[in-house]
């Protein structure tokens, strides 16, 4: 057993000893042992509202800051390390000059004449010159002073962040590394003097609701809904800024997350990046898949396996709160599904949207796409063909689910992308009544079969572009159900921006691959929520000869055949900015000139303007100033930044 002393002392910055204290929480085997001097308690009341009793109860033990006979004060009661965070001046100065008055100071007199690690997050700004030589008599003394700067090149979103980070170093100092510490990588790539961050994505659906809480991206409804058509209408009407969480489903014991893919912001923050280098990071994952690993069953039970239910014992209608999206939709519909599907060691995820029938009867449609590949084959056979459809992800696995055939070939594992983005393997469990490879941290699974060669009418149902559809489709039969205890249960409703960003937003990673490839000076690619996510893009570009506006469109339509339209502008406009988009085709665009017209290919079976044998044209738009043309200088007003106009 580890021992890690905490004390928290007057100045401002009590959260970081709160941080401490949670942190050691989460190491095995440390025990924690908590010392606050009076003005510590009166800053940790101010600072955070915590109460002294609230604060005692995160530590396995706390001492009196008076009591000089407490086991903390002998060198023989060994203690592995000690953190004070924050450290004020008077504990500074009189650890530096050993004025052993109390425990505090006592206790880090003790960590110096033993040699063990002392770490001071010493909290003063600015520093005169008896703050500068008591830090180095600490030091000569063998401590370590460690003003909690934030590390700035880790992109911190929230005051959390910058807690978390400067903790996380503090345990680093102190002997005591700490899983979660973010940490930099390097630099993977620069594009345009921007750089990537190391970010690394949350690890399931509890450690992003974790995060996105923090982030102050997470709106909690306590009172009850309905899940016909109540849930997601209040998803709807949240907007895109947050995630939802629906703690009271009518008729269910499963809470409801909608909306953790809603907005780039809310993604990146899941993603551990900023939302305008989430292509960047995304690329990064897509070119280097680390690859899955088989749960370690030494762990014990795989967590979406904490409670199972297998044949007859399953009941999709009381079970699980799936969702009644649209007035004219036929049913509940489960639309958030992973659909997993191995097959001649090949294993492919998709979506397929999935119409509640029975207790254990789904419909499920196929496109032809690499699930439809695996189908046939089981059907050639005339075997029911074994899936899982997993439910409740983090976005990074979402994401990586909805990954383009392009960039994500028959035979690519799409879970290499989910661990590259976490840096670490995805841990599979295997299914309990079908031989499927499961994320271990999964909400909920549902396992069963496609049967062989049998169809059923299915829908309507309103796809993603607002058309209902209906016809006959394939049919799901469930074996066995498995969750985590306190399951939470994902919604996605069809057509929302959560939907399109799942389908579209890898899509801006796998552009930014094949333009490059073409032209080295693109520098951003976004594909837009008005084109669905999937038809339109507008590609930035620093163009060093005439013809690479040109290159970008043809490689564009190469990368991602789902496309219609590309606008190429130059690196000085905001791609996502698409006022400034428009305006550069007013000003830089000439139909005779800068048009480029691409006969037909084969397009995207949901674009209804296709022709009858599945056609479409597609066009790409030069809107880039003339080569060597100087870039416009901005009208700016002096002093406006600095105005402030009265409400009212």
């Amino acid at each position: 057993m580890r021992r890690l002393v905490v004390a928290i002392t007057g100045a401002s910055g009590a959260a970081l000893g709160v941080e401490a204290l949670r942190c050691a929480a989460d190491v095995p085997d440390l025990e924690t042992h908590l010392i606050v001097t009076g003005s510590g308690l009166q800053t940790l009341h101010e600072e955070t509202g915590l109460t002294a009793a609230e604060l005692g109860a995160l530590a396995d033990h706390t001492h009196k800051n008076h009591d000089l006979a407490a086991p903390l004060a002998s060198g023989s009661f060994r203690c592995d390390a000690m953190i004070v965070a924050p450290c004020s001046v008077t504990t500074l100065s009189a650890i530096a000059h050993s004025y052993d008055a109390n425990l505090v100071v006592r206790a880090a007199d003790v960590m110096l004449k033993e040699r063990r690690p002392l770490v001071l997050l010493f909290r003063e700004t600015p520093f005169h010159l008896g703050h500068i030589k008591l830090m180095e008599q600490v030091t000569l003394n063998g401590g370590i002073v460690m003003p909690p700067m934030p590390a700035f090149y880790l992109h911190p979103q929230t005051v959390d962040d910058i807690v978390q980070q400067t903790v996380g170093r503090a345990f680093d100092l102190a002997g005591i590394p700490l899983e979660h510490t973010q940490r930099w990588q390097g630099l993977p790539g620069r594009r345009g003097g921007i750089m990537r961050e190391s970010g690394i994505a949350s690890r399931g659906l509890r450690e992003e609701l974790e995060r996105l809480e923090r982030a102050g991206r997470l709106l909690r409804i306590p009172h009850r809904l309905d899940r016909r058509f109540e849930v997601c209408a209040t998803a709807a009407e949240a907007g895109t800024g947050r995630a939802v969480l629906f703690e009271d489903v009518a008729g269910s014991a499963h809470p409801v997350v909608m909306n953790t893919t809603a907005s780039r912001e809310v993604i990146a923050t899941s993603l551990g990046v900023r939302a305008e280098d989430l292509a960047e990071r995304y690329l990064e994952a897509l070119t280097h898949p680390v690859v899955p690993e088989a749960w370690d069953a030494a762990a014990g039970t795989a967590p979406v396996q904490e409670l199972i239910f297998e044949g007859d014992d399953v009941d999709l209608t009381t079970q699980l709160p799936i969702l009644t999206h649209h007035e004219h939709d036929a049913g509940p519909y489960i639309t958030s599904g992973v659909v997993i599907g191995e097959h001649e060691g090949v294993r492919n995820l998709s979506y397929h949207r999935m119409q509640v029938r029975g207790p254990r009867e789904t419909g499920i449609v196929v496109v032809q796409r690499h699930l439809h590949r695996m189908l046939e084959a089981a059907d050639r056979a005339g075997r029911p063909m074994p899936v899982a459809v997993v439910l409740g992800l983090d976005a990074g696995a979402y994401l990586a689910a909805a990954t383009s055939g392009s960039a994500a070939p028959y035979g690519f594992d799409e879970l290499g992308i989910v661990g590259a983005l976490r840096r670490e393997p995805v841990r599979l469990a295997t299914g309990v009544s079908v031989p499927i490879g499961i994320p271990a941290d999964a909400e909920i699974v549902l396992e069963g079969h496609i049967l062989p060669n049998v169809t059923a009418e299915e829908g309507p149902f309103a796809e993603f572009d607002g058309t209902y559809e209906h016809g006959p489709e394939r049919v799901f039969r469930a074996s066995a159900l498995t969750m985590r205890r306190g399951a939470i249960y994902h919604g996605l409703v069809s057509g929302s921006v959560a939907q399109l960003n799942i389908m579209g937003l890898p899509n801006e990673a796998v552009l930014l691959r094949s333009t490059r490839a073409a032209v080295p000076g693109v520098e951003k690619v976004h594909v837009t929520l008005g084109g669905l996510r999937k038809f339109h893009a507008v590609v930035s570009v620093r163009r060093r000869i005439a013809g690479d506006p040109g290159d970008v469109i043809v490689s564009a339509f190469a990368g991602h055949r789902d496309l219609k339209q590309v606008v190429v502008v130059d690196h000085d406009v905001d791609v996502y900015d698409l006022d400034a988009v428009e305006r550069a085709i007013a000003t830089s665009f000439q139909p005779d000139r800068d048009l480029h017209l691409i006969g037909r290919g084969r397009g995207n079976p949901v674009d209804r303007s296709l022709d009858p044998d599945g056609t479409t044209s597609r066009m790409g738009l030069d809107a880039t100033r003339p080569l060597r043309a100087e870039p416009p200088v901005p009208a700016v007003i002096p002093g406006r930044d600095r105005v402030r106009v009265p409400e009212g």
